[in-house]
């Protein structure tokens, strides 16, 4: 797990929002610890605007485990849409053509 103090402008597609802590996690345990106070999930930051003071809420991004998914059945809450939707249709599956073009995660704004 990874905290560090962050603009949250480098993290929107927009460029805007100010500072927060940002808890980058990788795992299950992790997310646990990470959700024990107020926070706020942060995805691709695809369309999303924040305050230049920023959020006193923690800001959890999700990565490690939570960025992998596997076609059968599990998809992750940061797995980015474009790639699934790619693979989905390498599989021939459908379905999901409608999402190709969002630059978001599954589970984050």
């Amino acid at each position: 797990m990874k905290v560090e103090r962050v603009l949250l402008k480098d993290y929107t597609t927009l460029g805007v929002g100010g500072p927060a802590e940002l808890w980058t996690v990788e795992t299950r345990e992790e997310l646990k610890r990470a959700t024990e106070a107020p926070y706020r999930v942060l995805g691709n930051g695809s369309n999303l605007l924040v305050l230049d003071e920023g959020v006193p809420e923690r800001v959890i991004r999700l990565a490690g485990e939570f960025q992998t998914y596997d076609l059968r059945g599990w998809v992750g809450a940061g797995a980015l849409l474009p790639l699934l939707v790619q693979e989905a249709a390498r599989a021939g599956l459908s379905g999901l053509e409608g999402l190709l073009g969002i630059p978001a995660q599954v589970g984050g704004r």
